[in-house]
């Protein structure tokens, strides 16, 4: 049985794999639709700066939970 989850509207890295850390496929989603994906080919590294570079390239602003520990990692 497939499962629906509501997407956030913020950018977001999605993994999908079987367990953790052992992901097949990364996707990003921006306001409640995937707009990129990766294969297993494409690196965790190269998801996680798809989604920090939708936030520069769209001129988006951190939610102010996360924007900490995002601003963190920019760096």
């Amino acid at each position: 049985m497939l499962s629906l989850l509501s997407l956030p509207v913020t950018p977001r890295l999605i993994l999908l794999g079987e367990r953790q850390g052992n992901h097949q496929k990364w996707m990003v989603s921006i306001e409640s639709l995937i707009v990129c994906e990766g294969s297993n080919l494409a690196t965790f590294l190269t998801g996680i700066a798809t989604c920090f570079s939708t936030f520069y390239i769209l001129n988006l602003q951190y939610q102010e939970e996360a924007a900490c520990t995002l601003e963190f990692f920019q760096r």
